[in-house]
């Protein structure tokens, strides 16, 4: 699912604020298997000695998340009859995080029936989290002189994390 709200306010013809915050979420379950295969006596693959198709079983969960938020204050004005200045201040934040977990199972005891509980084998799990987080602070300042002649500046700074707050 995906959520997104835009706040603008202007204050005047010159100064406006905006606002925007919006989070992606995302979740998947999911279910693989292999069913377990026995080569018939002769064949190619029996008598080249071909291992034996044992059957397994994965499942597993994981979820995603961003979330962004930005806020940006605009400012317009006219220097003299022949200059004008637009300029932009802002900054925003990013959050990636997610997490998943994992069960796989080989070895299958009975065929076609494909759960977890169908082998005398321990499964297997895999787990894990995440998170990156950055801030950004950037600016732009556009000069305008006669509508012909344009200087843009631009500059931005980043600041990322994907230790732990501890560090």
């Amino acid at each position: 699912w995906y959520a997104n709200i835009n706040l603008n306010y202007k204050f005047s013809n010159q100064l406006s604020v905006s606002y925007q915050v919006s989070l992606d979420n995302e979740t998947e379950r999911l279910k693989r298997w292999g069913k377990i295969v026995n080569y018939i006596a002769g064949s190619p693959q029996d008598n080249a000695s071909s291992q034996e198709v044992v059957g397994g079983v994965l499942e597993g969960v994981y979820n995603l998340n961003q979330f962004d938020t930005y806020l940006n204050i605009n400012y317009n004005t006219k220097i003299n009859e022949d200059l004008s200045l637009d300029v932009l201040l802002g900054g925003n934040f990013t959050e990636y995080s997610g997490n998943g977990l994992f069960t796989f199972v080989k070895g299958l005891d009975l065929p076609n029936y494909y759960e977890l509980s169908n082998s005398a084998s321990a499964p297997d799990l895999t787990q894990f989290d995440y998170a990156t987080r950055t801030y950004g602070f950037y600016g732009q300042a556009i000069f305008n002189f006669k509508n012909n002649y344009f200087l843009t500046l631009t500059a931005r700074n980043d600041y990322t994390s994907t230790l732990p707050i501890e560090n």
